[in-house]
């Protein structure tokens, strides 16, 4: 697969994924947490990679946000 039609794969995908990632957007925006303190975003930020395939290891860093993913996939 050339680099065109993996973008182009990628684009379409997140076209998809619009609707959702603006409620989430939403969401995250209506409810606003301190600096360092992210708990209820990492919460759903680490919710979404789990939904969309993701392997999601959390709390690796010194700040609840801090995620470590992963696909099982090779890179491009």
């Amino acid at each position: 697969m050339t680099h065109l039609e993996q973008l182009s794969e990628i684009l379409v995908s997140l076209d998809a994924m619009l609707t959702e990632l603006e409620a989430i957007y939403k969401d995250i925006h209506a409810h606003p947490e301190l600096s360092m303190q992210e708990t209820r975003t990492a919460g759903i930020a680490a919710n979404h990679l789990k939904a969309n395939g993701f392997e999601v290891t959390a709390d690796i860093g010194k700040t609840e946000s801090s995620v470590y993913c992963a696909t099982g996939m090779a890179p491009p």
